[in-house]
């Protein structure tokens, strides 16, 4: 009994003695990998402890980890590096901030260094891989896709880590993994399921998906073709890396279920999608019969329900690095996957392709470009049915904290064209009256532009006229005898369902 009572004061005597040196705590959150806390007690330490050559890797090593700007690594690795005895890591390490913050050439060269000092193969390897990356980066930097970001604002995103967003093809709901669940006693965020609504174009406030949280870390891993079935890969002590598959019904979701001992094994399966009939699963496993390290398989659904022995989908979607996060559109022959080899520019890219039906082959995937891809890890992407808006989660300097959901806008892809059904109309009691003669124009100016847009006459007998405008902010002028001259502002919002606006313009008597 006694030694239980000095085992308890032991133990409560360390933790007070850790929590009154921010090294040692720092040191303790690093192991486990905690680097958000790790970070917190680093920084502490680093008043009294700026000589300490361990302490200067470690804060660089925790940035490199984290989902910041990881540019702020630099000063710490660089400052490493220059020491008598340093961990030969360092230099890898090094490389890895200057390619995240587009020094492609110090990238390059700090991974050179360090192969040349390792004989770590393993690490060999990544730092070949990276540099490889840095080469494909300057390409795909130096040719920049035409598209922007809009954050999709405070009602998804959290100060905290907001990613893996998928959407159906007409942008009615939005499911993705949040972090933002916070356990005070471990110092740990803890990953959920998060549906949010579209309504008039705005996103509704994120609720949490219930059914399908725990305690413990699950994520959104991927989507139907048809929007009806929702894939959750669970970590769960009773099914770590595991997928489960939820019935969806627009913003409804049923309780996750099993996929079964052919889809989950003792190997990490991650990312799922499935054809618009239901027919056939394309999933993301690190299982033996690979290319190497993360694969995308498919398996078909057997008459009894039950699914098939999963095939490797080969070359040219495989390689021997990692293919993740298989995402099929509602076409059925549009595919999406994200992927650390191929071109990509650092960690994984996400790449498209498209499958020919009557061959059953892909063809070659393409890079989808900067600034969609960039050096940190683009693991998914969700488009709409017309392939001008997407959306993705992405590290940015706008963005609310760790990783933020953004709204992207393809301008090379045409805008829909909305109709607008505009009527005048004067205060309570009181009588339009316009001369049935009268020649009223309607002239409509973009407000970024100052440029005229249009001209759109008025039908007197209708009380009506018609204007065709893409998204945009516009100033709506007109000027009738007998009434003030009127300028309203008219915002048409980018969105992808066609639907007719009605506008009405008041008029007072002069």
């Amino acid at each position: 009994m006694k030694s239980i009572f000095f085992s308890i004061g032991l133990l409560l005597m360390t933790s007070v003695i850790m929590a009154q040196d921010p090294l040692r705590e720092g040191d303790a959150f690093f192991d486990e990998g905690n680097y958000k806390a790790a970070l917190e007690q680093y920084l502490k330490a680093l008043k009294s402890n700026k000589d300490d050559v361990t302490l200067q890797n470690n804060i660089g090593i925790c940035y490199l980890e984290l989902n910041v700007d990881r540019s702020q690594a630099i000063p710490y690795m660089e400052w490493v590096v220059k020491q008598e005895k340093i961990d030969e890591y360092a230099w890898y390490d090094l490389g890895r901030a200057y390619h995240f913050d587009h020094q492609f050439d110090k990238a390059i060269e700090s991974y050179r260094k360090f192969n040349a000092k390792s004989k770590d193969e393993d690490f060999k390897k990544m730092a070949k891989l990276g540099i490889a990356q840095c080469e494909n980066a300057k390409v795909l930097v130096g040719k920049p896709i035409d598209v922007e970001f809009f954050n999709v604002g405070e009602n998804i995103n959290t100060e905290n880590n907001d990613f893996q967003p998928y959407i159906p093809a007409d942008e009615s709901t939005l499911v993705f993994t949040s972090d933002d669940k916070y356990d005070s006693r471990y110092k740990i965020h803890i990953n959920n399921v998060l549906i949010s609504e579209k309504k008039d174009g705005v996103w509704e406030r994120s609720k949490n998906v219930g059914i399908v949280n725990s305690q413990e870390d699950e994520f959104v891993s991927g989507l139907a073709a048809n929007d009806q079935w929702l894939f959750v890969k669970y970590q769960r002590y009773e099914a770590f890396d595991d997928i489960y598959m939820a019935e969806k019904k627009g913003a409804r979701i049923s309780k996750p279920v099993d996929m079964g001992d052919k889809i989950n094994t003792k190997y990490v399966e991650s990312g799922a999608t499935l054809t618009p009939v239901g027919d056939t699963l394309y999933f993301a496993s690190d299982r033996e019969g690979g290319l190497g390290g993360m694969d995308i398989w498919m398996s078909i659904r057997l008459p009894d329900g039950d699914w098939g022995t999963p095939i490797n989908v080969g070359e040219p979607i495989n390689t021997p690095y990692d293919e993740d996060y298989p995402h099929m559109m509602s076409d059925g022959v549009t595919f999406f996957f994200s992927s650390t080899g191929h071109n990509s520019m650092g960690g994984y890219d996400v790449f498209r392709t498209k499958l020919n039906t009557s061959t059953g082959k892909f063809a070659p995937p393409r890079n989808f470009g900067y600034p969609i891809n960039n050096t940190y890890d683009n693991l998914s992407i969700a488009m709409s049915s017309n392939f001008r808006y997407a959306y993705v989660a992405d590290v940015r300097k706008e963005g609310m904290g760790g990783m933020d959901i953004y709204r992207v806008v393809f301008n090379n892809v045409d805008a829909n064209i909305f109709l607008h059904k505009g009527s005048f109309k004067v205060g309570e009691g009181a009588e339009l009256n316009i001369s049935q003669e009268a020649n009223i124009v309607v002239e409509v100016t973009n407000k970024e532009t100052n440029e005229v847009q249009g001209k759109y006459k008025y039908n007197v007998a209708k009380n009506e006229f018609l204007m065709a405008l893409p998204p945009g902010d516009y100033t709506a002028s007109v000027k009738i005898d007998g009434y003030k001259e009127v300028n309203q502002e008219i915002l048409v919002p980018d969105l992808l369902p066609n639907r007719i606006f009605n506008i009405k313009i008041a008029l007072q008597p002069e």
